[in-house]
């Protein structure tokens, strides 16, 4: 009978002991990224077909893809999938909108509707559900910022770059 009760409070012990002592926090609003940007002296179809051609640059992996596009409107949307994490985080794909509007001489990059799935963990040590979950965990939301932020740096550079040649009578 000691034997069980000493085993017992091991199996305890040890389950405690392997908990996270940390609380994850939460985000408390949606995870979003708006921005404007003022491009002096270009139209918006300049605009619009830099955007365009900085998608199809920022686009590398498979799935992520234009889902939406109408020059008439200078609107460009498109889902993109990125990865996060490593050692000794557990690994996530990410999914979220990005929308390019563009008018005359500025534009307006928005980032929104990310969903992360659990590609693997290091806390189980194996491949984790994949199914796509909404961002709760604040840590991963900032990372998600931090991604975001380059983009749309990125997008900046590709757009407002004088070196960008639109002009179809090279």
């Amino acid at each position: 009978m000691y034997k069980f009760v000493l085993c017992g409070l091991m199996v305890c012990f040890l389950s405690f002991s392997c908990a996270s002592t940390t609380p994850t926090q939460t985000v408390s609003e949606p995870v979003t990224f708006v921005e404007v940007v003022d491009v002096n002296g270009m139209m918006r179809d300049g605009i619009y077909v830099r955007a365009n051609m900085w998608f199809v640059d920022a686009f590398r992996q498979a799935n992520s893809v234009i889902q939406f596009s109408d020059r008439e409107s200078g609107v460009i949307m498109g889902k993109y999938i990125f990865e996060i994490g490593g050692m000794p985080k557990n690994h996530y794909r990410i999914s979220s909108t990005i929308t390019v509007e563009a008018r005359d001489e500025r534009y307006r990059i928005s980032f929104t509707d990310p969903s992360s799935s659990l590609l693997w963990s290091t806390m189980a040590g194996r491949n984790a559900d994949s199914r796509e979950r909404p961002i709760v965990d604040k840590e991963l939301a900032d990372e998600i910022m931090i991604r975001w932020q380059r983009l749309a740096n990125s997008a900046k550079q590709s757009i407002t770059s004088s070196n960008t040649n639109t002009n179809s009578d090279w």
